[in-house]
């Protein structure tokens, strides 16, 4: 019998009066105390992302500039969608087949996402700072939905202390600075899994369903982007492996579901790049447009080496994977820039192998509880998950040379805030085992104390 699931986006757990875990798989089922908790944390979400308040608070105290940062982060991609919205107002909506861009000059993808956030605010705001406003509006609000929910299904899954570990991880600038990115609207990216796991946890789930929604799903984030594509599969592959985990399927029926949502993701991929060519050929009458496409996607994934690439790339193509990583791997996992003492030395890579180390001890706790087959099966799927940010940095290894100050919020899905709220569920068990065994723990508070005076004390001495 599957052992269901309480980890999901959409669907959320509470206890009765026997303390068995009743799952509720509509949505209209929900309590109106969990649509509350989700309200007021898509409120603050939405805040956050959309005005950010808190980084500006952090300026002050600090003496900071991220709020200068978020606020100019990436104008060049964003300036895509703005464009589409001035080409709405001179050409109308549909006018040069669609594509982001004055006169739909950006053509590297078909540009729905971004269309389609212009529509409302054309109709609203026009081509104006309202109309701007609606937009980035709009992608907020997405993604704070997203984040409400992961902060309300990660309580129930690993409990308070992981939901809050979570909760602030998405309010850290790198996060905040791609939620509320128009040209990204990242939240498209990751809306396949989200649906996922929703067509997972239904009582009339099949594989034949799974694969439909996967297919049209990733149509929808491809049509949107083909960067960050590798998030697109990782997401769905990770809430696979939640559930095979989960529910302790056999490795041959585990196979068969993989091999065939790889193969939904692949013809997903496939379907809207057939799309984007027939756009190209449609305003082109030719396939000129489709060329600069091909060679565009050759060059930024490092397969392109004429000489017209070389000289546009730089020495993208040189770079090695091994330094790629170094850089990524060794960027702070609670920062922006290298510039915060001590505190930047926690990247990254320290977090992933801390995060990884933890995660494969506890595969070999025997899994008698619900609450611990859970917390492996998340862990199982953060490792997953990994495919997003790693895969790309490899795989598209020259833009992500190009561009390492947004790709960096790769790690933002969801790698480095699911560890952090995969981390605390040990944390507890060991820091509840004080009252029965406080020895050890003196020890170590001991050595903290000792360590803590000797920084004060070369402090003081500082001439």
């Amino acid at each position: 019998m599957p052992i269901a699931s309480p980890v999901d986006l959409l669907v959320v757990m509470k206890e009765d009066v026997v303390g068995e875990r009743v799952v509720y798989s509509r949505l209209r089922d929900l309590p109106v105390s969990t649509w509350a908790w989700f309200a007021l944390f898509f409120v603050l979400y939405y805040a956050a992302f959309r005005w950010y308040p808190h980084v500006g608070l952090l300026d002050r105290v600090v003496g900071g500039d991220l709020s200068f940062w978020l606020g100019t982060w990436a104008l060049e991609p964003n300036s895509m969608v703005t464009g589409r919205l001035a080409e709405n107002a001179v050409g109308g909506l549909f006018s040069d087949g669609m594509s982001l861009g004055l006169q739909g000059a950006y053509t590297r993808q078909f540009g729905l996402a971004g269309w389609v956030l212009t529509v409302p605010a054309y109709a609203t705001g026009g081509f104006s700072a309202a109309g701007v406003g609606v937009m980035v509006s709009l992608v907020s609000a997405l993604s704070a939905v997203i984040a409400s929910g992961s902060v309300l299904l990660t309580r129930r899954a690993l409990g308070r202390g992981a939901a809050v570990l979570l909760g602030l991880a998405l309010l850290l600038p790198w996060c905040v600075a791609i939620a509320r990115s128009m040209y990204w609207t990242i939240g498209i990216k990751v809306l396949p899994a989200v649906v996922l796991i929703w067509v997972m946890r239904s009582p009339r789930r099949s594989l034949v369903r799974v694969l439909v929604w996967s297919f049209a799903l990733t149509v929808l984030a491809a049509l949107s982007g083909y960067e960050y594509f590798t998030v697109v599969a990782a997401t769905q592959a990770a809430v696979l492996a939640y559930f095979s985990v989960l529910e302790r399927w056999p490795v041959r029926q585990t196979a068969v579901w993989l091999a065939s949502l790889v193969g939904s993701v692949l013809a997903g991929f496939i379907a809207a790049l057939g799309v984007h060519v027939v756009q190209l050929y449609l305003r082109a009458g030719d396939f000129s447009r489709i060329e600069e496409l091909k060679r565009s996607a050759l060059s930024r994934t490092g397969v392109g080496g004429s000489a017209e690439n070389a000289v546009s790339l730089g020495d993208a193509t040189a770079v090695t994977p091994a330094s790629v990583l170094d850089y990524y791997l060794g960027v702070p996992a609670l920062g922006v820039e290298k510039s915060l003492p001590l505190i930047q030395q926690f990247t990254v890579g320290a977090l992933v192998l801390v995060t990884a180390v933890v995660i494969i001890i506890g595969l070999g706790r025997h899994s008698r509880s619900a609450a611990l087959l859970r917390e492996q099966a998340l862990g199982v799927a953060w490792f997953v998950s990994l495919i997003g940010p790693l895969g790309w940095f490899l795989l598209a290894r020259p833009h992500s040379v190009m561009h390492t100050f947004m790709n960096v919020s790769l790690w933002f899905l969801p790698t480095i805030p699911l560890a952090l709220a995969l981390l605390w569920p040990p944390i507890r068990r060991s820091v509840g085992a004080v009252a029965r065994r406080p020895l050890p723990w003196l020890w170590i508070l001991l050595v903290a104390l000792a360590l803590l005076v000797s920084f004060a004390y070369s402090q003081v001495t500082v001439r």
